[in-house]
């Protein structure tokens, strides 16, 4: 399993445009009944009433659907693709790549990223969500099952988490020594200006984001990167300068520096900080 998440955390995903995301032109929240069987064929099982099995395509192993209600025009409300993770090197994992590249987010710009438990984490079962606008989640269950689920809006903001508290990513509120912080982010990734638009350029992601922090009424905005690396500019009532913070070694921390470049104060120092439990939204 420490293989696979090996691969999971070194990859990327999400929409090659950013808007609610689709699965082979089938949108979550607005198409129906009928136009899923257009595109995937006849159901091969029933799980519920609401829960209907179709066979697998493109990696997939199994689609599952999830509709609004039982009736023949019922909406979407949920896709789920899944296929067995090991090894390393097997169909689902080429398919785990596959859909990282073409919907260009990286699992270290999730908003949120939740376990069933804290402990012996990688027997556990690890979700990434992705909110507004794409209404995503990846998901490594303890049987190396790699899940790839599309979500209407609503239903997404149903079972995700919010982005507060511990979100075991670089958003969220952490007690650091620098005083309080909160981080969040502004928009989906986007290439620098001047990029061409190809998954070959996907490296180059940046996600905005901006933060305060309680220290002399401080403020920063910047850049995340595809391995969840915040580079910005800060400012507070001492003068302005640099940062860099990634996450720390332990879950829940991050380590980091900062530069002075105008003001009074010390030249540079280190930014290290603990996130801050808060139980909030739900589970998928």
């Amino acid at each position: 399993m420490q293989r696979v998440l090996s691969v999971i955390l070194v990859s990327l995903i999400s929409g090659a445009c950013f808007g609610q995301t689709s699965f082979q032109g089938v949108t979550p929240g607005k198409s129906t009944k009928t136009d899923v069987q257009q595109v995937l064929g006849l159901p091969t099982n029933k799980i519920s009433e609401t829960l209907i099995q179709y066979k697998g395509q493109q990696g997939a192993e199994k689609i599952f659907v999830q509709y609004r209600d039982n009736s023949a025009t019922a909406i979407v409300e949920r896709i789920e693709l899944t296929c067995a993770g090991l090894p390393a090197d097997s169909r689902c994992n080429q398919f785990h790549i596959s859909i990282q590249e073409k919907y260009k987010v990286s699992l270290d710009t999730a908003d949120v990223t939740s376990w069933t438990s804290q402990a012996a984490i990688l027997t556990k079962r690890l979700i990434w969500y992705f909110g507004d606008p794409q209404y995503i989640a990846s998901t490594l269950t303890p049987s190396d099952e790699i899940r790839w689920a599309f979500y209407s809006k609503e239903l997404f903001d149903s079972v995700a988490p919010k982005a507060v508290g511990c979100t075991y990513t670089l958003l969220g509120d952490w007690e650091t020594n620098r005083g309080r912080m909160t981080i969040v982010r502004l928009g989906p990734p986007a290439l620098p200006p001047g990029t061409p638009n190809d998954p070959a350029h996907s490296i180059f992601l940046q996600q905005p984001i901006k933060g305060t922090y309680s220290l002399n009424n401080g403020t920063f905005t910047g850049n995340r990167d595809i391995s969840g690396t915040i580079q910005g500019e800060w400012k507070d009532d001492t003068g302005t300068g640099k940062l860099d913070i990634r996450k720390g070694s332990g879950y829940g921390t991050f380590v980091g520096e900062w530069t002075r470049t105008t003001g009074s104060g010390p030249a540079k120092g280190t930014w290290e900080g603990r996130c801050i439990e808060m139980k909030s939204g739900g589970n998928n």
